[in-house]
């Protein structure tokens, strides 16, 4: 079978139905919940999402599929928030265990085989987001381990919702705003945490997991700050879904112009460089909306430093990492503006990494009753 990803509305979909009949549909609508980054599609239901809402077989869809299309909004040079919540919830088409490909970690396969995946975006659009949207489809089939058929764009469009009027809320000067469902539990928290310690400008801290259904809730808020601090993971090569949404919130709203937007951003491979089509979508993001993109700090290796936490940053592997935290805290602080900071361990090589990782995830599924081998489950 072919399968369709869209984030359609039902009556604007009926114009396509027609050209996929007879294909598998995924239609991200607004009953779809976010990744939550347990990792149970690899260590508790190995290849399944472990969030049951009728997309927990998307993952396996993938799989079965012997063509995918997604089919969405053009947003920032990325997949819209609606159709990027339905690759978050697939990362068990691949496998937790590292390798080496490409000249970069990536996830190993979880089957063997290599998809065609064609990328049909629609809307408005600029040259730089056409251009970021192929360097984006680009790293997700690196990532899922497939290939590209083929990325067009198309002028169609449909009417959005009207948004609602909303008034800026009491903020402090500076917002920094944990972007993770998993809340102040996630890396990205410990991360703005970090980065707050050499903050001398007046701060709060927000939590997007408070708001996951309505992440416009959040937007009086920033409306009121005078800059914004988006601390996130990598979720398959860009923003997670929640904080696309949000960024999609935002810019029906307005009221961003002239607003610094900063980030922090980490992930679990090792290469930071890898974190550089998230600060791309943010930039046009900014770019779109009149906010004023002032740089970023991209973590490489993230998953690490929850479990060496005794040791400082200062003086253990999160050396760059405590060096770009001060780099962007005073740039925070002046009203200014820095380039984008790549951080990766520092004296702690990608080899090691790669191997502490592959070890760990065994003892992972085995705290779940599974041996190794069922960690590498295959769905017919």
């Amino acid at each position: 079978m072919k399968l369709l990803i869209h984030d359609l509305p039902e009556a604007a979909f009926s114009n396509f139905a027609p050209e996929y009949e007879g294909w598998e549909i995924i239609a991200a609508q607004g009953d779809i919940r976010p990744c939550v980054g347990c990792f149970g599609c690899w260590v508790k239901t190995p290849g399944r999402c472990v969030v049951k809402d009728g997309y927990e077989d998307s993952p396996v869809k993938l799989h079965q599929a012997e063509e995918i299309v997604f089919l969405s909004r053009l947003r920032y040079g990325c997949l819209s928030g609606a159709a990027k919540n339905v690759i978050d919830r697939c990362i068990g088409y691949v496998l937790p265990f590292f390798e080496i490909a490409h000249g970069e970690m990536h996830h190993q396969r979880r089957y063997e085989e290599e998809k065609p995946v064609s990328f049909r975006f629609y809307g408005p659009s600029t040259p730089a987001e056409r251009a970021q949207a192929e360097e984006y489809a680009a790293a997700v089939c690196r990532n899922m381990r497939s290939r590209v058929k083929a990325v067009t764009f198309e002028n169609f469009d449909f009417a959005p919702d009207e948004p609602a009027a909303l008034e800026p809320a009491a903020s402090a000067r500076t917002v920094l705003l944990n972007c993770s469902s998993r809340g102040k539990k996630a890396n990205s928290a410990m991360f703005l945490e970090k980065l707050a310690a050499d903050l001398k400008t007046p701060f709060e801290t927000l939590e997007l997991a408070q708001h996951l259904r309505a992440p416009e809730q959040l937007i009086p808020k920033l409306l009121g700050a005078e800059q914004i601090v988006l601390g996130a993971g990598l979720y398959v090569d860009g923003p997670p879904s929640q904080l696309l949404r949000l960024l999609e919130a935002l810019e029906a709203a307005g009221g961003m112009a002239g607003k610094r937007i900063y980030a922090v951003t980490n992930m679990g491979l090792y290469e930071s460089r890898q974190l550089r089509n998230l600060f791309n979508t943010l930039r046009l993001w900014c770019k779109r909306t009149g906010a004023v993109y002032s740089g970023g700090l991209a973590i490489g290796a993230g998953e690490m430093y929850d479990r060496i936490g005794s040791i400082p940053f200062e003086t253990g592997p999160g050396r760059h990492i405590a060096l770009g935290a001060k780099r962007l805290a005073a740039a925070i602080d002046a009203d200014a503006a820095t380039e984008d900071i790549y951080a990766e361990p520092f004296a702690f090589p990608r080899i090691a990494y790669v191997t502490a990782a592959n070890l760990g995830w065994p003892r992972g599924g085995k705290q779940n009753g599974l041996s190794k081998e069922e960690l590498y489950y295959r769905y017919d």
